[in-house]
């Protein structure tokens, strides 16, 4: 009984329906683990509420925004104007990274679908839960994703088409402001606590592969670093001195 319910708690929408049934097995149920599993998925599924409308509307915005851009630059005919084959990115970190990736697009997907369709269906094995997340626990989950959707929205939105360094162009230029004032990579660290958030939030088999996805951007943000190091020199240097790559350097204040 608790792992079909936990199972069926992953991606069932809150309705109030839904809620007032196993509101109604939990004081029916005789066994005291099958009445906490109910009441487990009824805490679970009152979370989705709150979580639901929030990662909905952070992603539908970062989406959006990605996509103007990306059209935009489209439609300019911005591309490359570097010789792409010189870079050698890190093969199997590279395909590891963008796997984690994936698939926290769809966990993220299948979140928002199951309180937008109110939907009850079996989760797949991967989504299994090992361990039912604390309330508190969620909650930072919740928090991780839902900043790791803004930092990577706002990155976005300061670098317009600055993109990846294997990918400049000749009017391409060191981007220091907003979130770049302070770390060289805010678009991988948004990947990295999306990572992090879904596992807190979904401590499951899929969960654990995305935290893999972790070291893939690190090395990746390293190759990155030497490829901007060779395009603009001393410049980059400079501002090396003023950033961390994930974290903000700490700057002494002079006595």
């Amino acid at each position: 009984m608790y792992q079909s319910t936990m199972s069926r708690l992953s991606i069932i929408s809150p309705t109030t329906s839904h809620i007032k049934m196993f509101r109604d097995e939990a004081a029916e149920s005789e066994r005291p683990q099958s009445r906490y599993a109910c009441y487990v998925t009824v805490s679970v599924m009152l979370d989705l509420a709150v979580a639901g409308p929030i990662i909905t509307v952070l992603g539908a915005g970062d989406m959006i925004l990605h996509l103007y851009y990306d059209i935009g630059k489209i439609r300019r005919g911005g591309g490359s104007a570097v010789d792409e084959e010189r870079f050698s990115g890190p093969g199997a970190v590279v395909v590891l990274a963008g796997l984690a990736t994936l698939c926290s697009f769809w966990m993220v997907g299948m979140m928002i679908f199951s309180w937008v369709v109110s939907a009850a269906m079996e989760t797949l094995p991967l989504l299994s839960v090992l361990w039912s997340a604390p309330d508190l626990q969620w909650v930072a989950g919740l928090l991780l994703l839902a900043t790791a959707i803004v930092l990577h929205g706002w990155s976005r939105a300061v670098r317009r088409d600055m993109a990846s360094s294997w990918d400049m162009g000749e009017g391409h230029q060191i981007v220091s402001n907003g979130p770049y004032k302070w770390v060289r990579h805010p678009s991988y660290l948004s990947y990295m606590l999306a990572f992090v958030g879904l596992f807190v939030m979904w401590p499951s088999v899929i969960g654990l592969f995305l935290l893999l996805g972790i070291p893939g951007y690190y090395k990746i943000s390293k190759s990155e670093e030497e490829r901007m190091l060779e395009h603009f020199g001393e410049e980059y240097v400079e501002y090396m001195k003023r950033t961390g790559s994930f974290l903000p350097k700490h700057r002494r204040t002079p006595n």
